[in-house]
């Protein structure tokens, strides 16, 4: 019986498959560690050196040796759940020393969003808002206290987004007229005016 001879086009294509084969097992030796799936599809030393990182988080309970009429303010509202450093960062340092390191205090209009800008995928209920045109001119600080948020009461409600408008109005026989004697809004626009 006589063997077939290979076509001379696969012995260069079996060379270079072997060689990208050869390099690609060489490569994992000297690329991943020997310790990778010791704890599953992890590397050992990654739990050491997790471990040997400074602690940046310090939790509600150090925050409440201190701040505890702001504690209970917000176990009162609906931002019971957040925790303080979700909002003003890691507080570790605050919390070592007081006097040295104090937490990010976000009063810009560009931290709220993060949470109440409108999505979709949020559930129904939830408080959100197009940071455009939800009283674009001022932090949200200016009516809403993040450790109580409660919705602004009226007249103002309507001045926090509708200012040029009010201006007008403020200098106008329509002065001392509410603007819902003329402007019927639905009441959903007062709890969320995202449109």
């Amino acid at each position: 019986m006589r063997i077939p001879k290979i076509p001379q086009q696969l012995v260069p294509l079996a060379i270079i498959f072997v060689l990208v084969i050869g390099s690609l097992v060489v490569a994992r030796w000297l690329l991943v560690p020997e310790t990778f799936g010791t704890y599953g599809h992890y590397r050992a030393q990654a739990v050491q050196e997790i471990a040997s990182q400074e602690v940046a988080y310090a939790g509600y309970k150090a925050c409440l040796d201190c701040h505890s009429e702001v504690y209970q303010l917000k176990q009162q509202s609906r931002h019971r759940g957040v925790a303080c450093e979700v909002c003003h960062g890691p507080a570790a340092g605050h919390v070592q020393a007081p006097d040295e390191y104090m937490p990010e205090a976000p009063r810009g209009r560009g931290y709220c969003p993060l949470c109440h800008g409108y999505n979709l995928s949020r559930p129904t209920g939830f408080p959100q808002i197009i940071p455009e045109q939800h009283n674009p001119g001022q932090a949200c600080m200016s009516c809403h206290n993040p450790h109580n948020p409660l919705l602004p009461h009226a007249p103002e409600e309507c001045s926090a987004c509708h200012r040029d408008i009010f201006n007008t109005k403020v200098v106008s026989p329509h002065a001392t007229l509410p603007c819902r004697k003329c402007h019927a809004a639905p009441p959903e626009h007062s709890v969320n005016p995202k449109f």
